[in-house]
């Protein structure tokens, strides 16, 4: 008994509880609806927290994408502007018409300029031949003389060589074998049956006959190869006299047409347009060539300055180009 009003003493707060439990019975039936319609709550607050967040972060996108497309307008902007500058600070139709003057003079310079390496050409050409002609007709005269002086040496050497074969001829009849045996025969007092002396100074063999014979062989010998040397000297002569004439009928040709030509590039040259406003290049011909150089490297130098001018504009008038897209 004791136990048990120990037991309802410890339970004594949940006395009116036990009293009035059907009322309870729907509290705590409410209270269990209102716990989970607030976990549902909770759980709907943290989807939204979450939504929120993700509209945050969106937001926190759009405002960077709009500094960016801010900046990136302000800088094309100031890219306009830069391109305007430069398109106003420079002259389009003035750089076009200095780059049109630039090539028309360079284009004048090249031609004055092949003009005079024709004139200089020919004026090296025509002292060329002038020396070749100069080595020909001084060859064509030494022919001529050698020839000359070969002809009439010829005669002299010919008519000599007659004499020494005449005299040949009387020295080998004196030696002959018909001579000997006859000079054997003869006999003092006894006349002699070709002349018919009776006395014969000759009738002893004379070695002086037989040394006279070998000195008229080697001489006909000798003449006979100085007529052999002088006929091919002259036959030469005439040779070299007649192929050095017919050069210089070549070369009086060939120089006749590039004298001709010389005549056409110098009027030509002196009528040039440079040539006539620049009168000190006919004053000092020495220093044309130079002259003419120093002129094509200022036109390149200058030129290359206008392109990249020209450049610089074009790049300016895309960039504005760009800009204002």
């Amino acid at each position: 008994m004791q136990t048990h009003q120990t037991w309802l003493a410890q339970h004594a707060q949940t006395a009116v509880l036990a009293e009035d439990w059907p009322r309870r019975d729907t509290l705590l039936q409410q209270s269990s609806e209102l716990a989970e319609e607030q976990i549902a709550n909770q759980r709907r607050i943290a989807v939204l927290a979450q939504r929120l967040m993700t509209l945050q972060k969106l937001d926190e996108a759009a405002q960077q994408a709009l500094q960016q497309a801010s900046a990136k307008l302000t800088s094309q902007q100031q890219a306009r502007q830069s391109a305007q500058q430069q398109l106003e600070a420079m002259d389009g139709a003035s750089l076009q018409l200095a780059k049109q003057q630039l090539e028309a003079q360079r284009e004048q310079l090249h031609d004055a300029s092949a003009l005079w390496q024709s004139v200089q050409q020919g004026t090296q050409q025509i002292a060329t031949l002038q020396v070749q002609l100069a080595v020909q007709q001084a060859q064509a005269g030494e022919s001529a003389a050698l020839f000359s002086q070969v002809s009439a040496q010829l005669p002299v050497v010919g008519a000599q060589l007659q004499q020494a074969e005449r005299s040949l001829e009387l020295a080998q009849a004196a030696c002959g074998a018909s001579v000997e045996q006859l000079r054997a025969s003869l006999q003092p007092d006894t006349a002699c049956p070709v002349c018919g002396a009776l006395e014969h100074p000759y009738a002893q063999p004379d070695a002086r006959l037989h040394q006279l014979l070998a000195g008229l062989l080697a001489e006909v010998s000798e003449l006979r190869q100085q007529q052999h040397t002088l006929l091919q000297q002259q036959a030469s002569a005439n040779a070299l006299s007649a192929s050095a004439q017919h050069r210089i009928g070549e070369l009086d040709a060939e120089l006749a047409t590039l004298v001709t030509q010389a005549r056409v590039n110098q009027r030509a040259w002196q009528a040039h347009a440079l040539v006539v406003a620049t009168p000190g290049l006919l004053a000092d011909p020495a220093q044309t060539g130079s002259w003419l150089s120093e002129q094509a490297q200022q036109l390149r130098h200058q030129l290359t300055l206008l392109q990249q001018q020209e450049q610089t504009w074009l790049a300016a008038g895309h960039a504005l180009t760009l800009a204002q897209q």
